[in-house]
Formats: structure tokens, C-alpha cells, sequence
């Protein structure tokens, strides 16, 4: 009877998810039941359509495919080499698993190529440019990768494709905004960020305790054009992750039992189809790498929901990933919480606000020299070397060291 309970009221609370009319208890509880196959469902409902064509539409196949694995051959014998030629206490071993902020596999720098250039740090990539987080979780690559090299850090960089593949965003938002927007009817949502800024989540003592409150302005005038649709996705995410961490760090943890985890956010990306020419010349890279994709992950499908105003659209993107990165950082809170022996082995890099508008390579991609800032804020964290209030690592005004 029990049985039949517990899955009527998973029943019901999935149903709840996908309206977004789901309360922050009832989330927490859905979180901490929901299987594998709860998990599917909800992915299903999400993106309407089913687990098998999701996965095939969003797998990463031809050139991509290759060049991503041409890359990984290369930091692969990279891997070997530091660990025959460096002393074991000296070397910290890292698996990576996500997208193209970890694997961009032509022309630029990108996060994991910067962390491999720091000798005392060895870097096994699994990562892949345009993989989605479903397909990531459904593979589960990175579990025989965490079994094979039992790293000291597993990093993961996903999310990302799941909003912005496919055009996707054109669901994540509506063509006018909403009398009353769907935030108000999210319970989880209204706490999230009536909460946000009240933890000083700095690096240094650079960041004012007002750097993770939104700006007013900007917030109010993109919240009310998010969709339903975009609040049930963050909720997915918030179950897919948790049912990550809870696999190594919990159920997986007599086989993991010093990993840690480092997740990262993005930044506030800037939706465009300018194709980059007339840049310096120095950034000759730009407009031969804006004719992959630019303009039709973000800019585009904005456009196709009628809302052209490059104004409100940056606001629209600064709303979503500031939503974004805020759910991973009061996540991994609220599981360190629920798990105490994950306290201390949960980290979340915070690169809001590094990124300006013109330091972009594409849509989605910063330029290498920001990368660079970004890898240098985890090289920090999985060396133990900034001083931080409890576990998120900002790269806001973070000063890279010569590698």
C-alpha cells in the first residue's frame, strides 16, 4: 500500500513540475524520491517529445564527433605523461565531463585546455562541444572514467545545450510578457531568489554583498517573458544533478570515497548575429568560428517569439543564467545539507559578470583569455589555494597567475 501511495503522490508531484505549480517542500520531496524512470518521464514531459528521439536528435554525430575526439586523444597522451613523470603527491588527477566550455575542439582555448597547462594538474576529458546534459547522464561515460582513474576532482560543465540546442530558447520565454509571471506561481523559485543575496558567496573581499542580488531593473523587465516551460527545465536540472550527486557521493561513496565534484554555471550570455568581421585583427578566430551556430542558438529563436529589442534580450539572457547559476549553488547546498558526509566535497564555480559584451567570441563562448580567468579560478579550488565562503569559487575580478 505504501508502494501504491508513494508513486500516486510522485505521480502527482511530476504533474505539478511540469506546470510549474510545484511547491519548494514538495520539490525537495520529489527530489530526494524520484528514480532513474521518474527522471525519463519528466525529461519526456519537459521536452515533449520521447527519451529515444530526445537522445538521437541531441546526440552528437560527424565532424563534431570527431573533432571532439581528436581533441580528447591529445589531452588524453597528455594525462599519461604527467602521471609517469610527476610525483603522486604533487599531482592532482581530474576526470571532466560536459560541453564545449570543456571541449571547444577547433581553434580556441577553451576551460580544460587552460587546465592542462598547469603542471601539477592532470586532466582526463570526457567532454564533448554541443553534448546535452541528457545525454551526458544517459551514456554515463563518466562513471567508468571515475572508476578507471579514481580522480581527486570530477569537473562538469552541462546544461547549457539543453536550453539553447535546437532553438529550444523560443520555448523558454513567451512573446509578451505575462500579466503575472510564471515565478509567481513557483514557490521554489520565489524562495530561490528572495534568498539570493543574503550569503556572500565571494572569492575575495572584492564582490559587495549586492553582487548576487539581480539588478532590479534588468530582472524585472525579463521575468515576466520566461515561460513555464523554462522554470520546469531548471527544476529537471535541479533533479538531474541531484540524482548525480547522489550516485558518487552517496550510494557510490565506498567506491568514490575522496572525490569531489566542481560544477560551473556559464555567464550572461549575449544573444547576436553579427558575424564578427571588422574585429581586431588579433581575434582573426571570431568570424570564421561565428559561422558555426552563431545567431541560432540565442538570437534567433528570441527573434522567432518576436522579441527583436537587443535590450531585452540581454536582460532576458542575464535573467536565465543568473536563475541558473543561483539553482546549482542552492542546490548543492541543500544536499550537503540532506548528506552531511558530502560537506566539503561539493564545489560550484560563479564566472557572473566576468564575461563583457565584447569579450565574446560567439553567442556562447568567451574569448580564451577569459576562459583562462575561468580555468584558473578551478585550478584555485582544486588546489586549495583561494580563501572562500563555503563552496562557490567566483571568477569575478580573479587575478590568473602565470601558468
Amino acid at each position: 500500500m505504501k508502494l501504491t501511495n508513494d508513486n500516486s503522490m510522485k505521480a502527482r508531484l511530476i504533474r505539478k513540475l511540469t506546470k510549474n505549480r510545484i511547491a519548494h517542500s514538495e520539490l525537495n520531496t520529489l527530489m530526494t524520491m524520484a528514480t532513474a524512470d521518474d527522471l525519463k518521464s519528466i525529461t519526456q514531459s519537459v521536452f515533449d517529445m520521447d527519451e529515444a528521439t530526445l537522445l538521437e536528435r541531441s546526440a552528437v554525430e560527424g565532424a563534431t564527433r570527431w573533432l571532439n575526439s581528436l581533441k580528447n586523444d591529445r589531452r588524453k597522451d597528455l594525462y599519461v605523461k604527467k602521471i609517469q613523470h610527476s610525483p603522486r603527491n604533487e599531482l592532482k588527477k581530474v576526470v571532466a565531463e560536459g560541453d564545449s566550455w570543456f571541449n571547444y575542439p577547433i581553434i580556441l582555448t577553451d576551460i580544460l585546455d587552460w587546465i592542462s597547462m598547469d603542471k601539477n594538474t592532470a586532466v582526463f576529458s570526457l567532454a564533448s562541444a554541443s553534448d546535452w546534459l541528457v545525454n551526458i547522464l544517459a551514456s554515463r561515460e563518466y562513471v567508468n572514467g571515475l572508476s578507471v582513474h579514481q580522480p581527486d576532482f570530477f569537473l562538469m560543465s552541462g546544461g547549457g545545450n539543453d536550453v539553447g540546442g535546437m532553438s529550444r530558447m523560443a520555448l523558454m520565454v513567451t512573446h509578451r510578457p505575462n500579466t503575472t509571471s510564471e515565478l509567481h506561481y513557483s514557490d521554489w523559485a520565489k524562495h530561490l531568489i528572495e534568498n539570493a543575496h543574503k550569503k556572500p558567496y565571494l572569492l575575495r573581499n572584492e564582490v559587495s554583498l549586492d553582487a548576487r542580488k539581480p539588478t532590479e531593473k534588468r530582472w524585472n523587465r525579463a521575468i515576466g517573458y520566461l515561460s513555464k516551460d523554462f522554470f520546469a527545465l531548471m527544476m529537471l536540472f535541479r533533479l538531474q544533478y541531484y540524482s548525480l550527486f547522489h550516485s558518487l557521493l552517496v550510494s557510490g561513496n565506498e567506491k568514490f570515497p575522496d572525490l569531489k565534484i566542481i560544477t560551473q554555471g556559464y555567464d550572461f550570455l549575449v544573444p547576436s548575429d553579427n558575424n564578427g568581421w571588422g574585429v581586431n585583427p588579433l581575434k582573426w578566430y571570431i568570424p570564421i568560428l561565428r559561422w558555426i551556430g552563431h545567431g541560432w542558438w540565442l538570437k534567433k529563436p528570441l527573434i522567432f517569439k518576436e522579441l527583436s529589442d537587443e535590450e531585452l534580450q540581454l536582460d532576458i539572457l542575464y535573467a536565465c543564467m543568473y536563475f541558473f547559476n543561483e539553482m546549482m549553488i542552492e542546490l548543492e547546498e541543500k544536499f550537503m545539507e540532506l548528506h552531511p558526509t558530502a560537506k566539503g566535497r561539493l564545489f560550484h564555480i560563479d564566472s557572473r559578470g566576468l564575461v563583457q559584451a565584447h569579450e565574446w567570441t560567439d553567442e556562447i563562448h568567451p574569448q580564451p583569455h577569459k576562459f583562462r580567468i575561468i580555468a584558473q579560478t578551478y585550478l584555485a579550488c582544486i588546489h586549495g589555494e583561494a580563501a572562500t565562503y563555503k563552496h562557490v569559487y567566483r571568477s569575478v575580478n580573479y587575478q590568473p597567475k602565470k601558468l
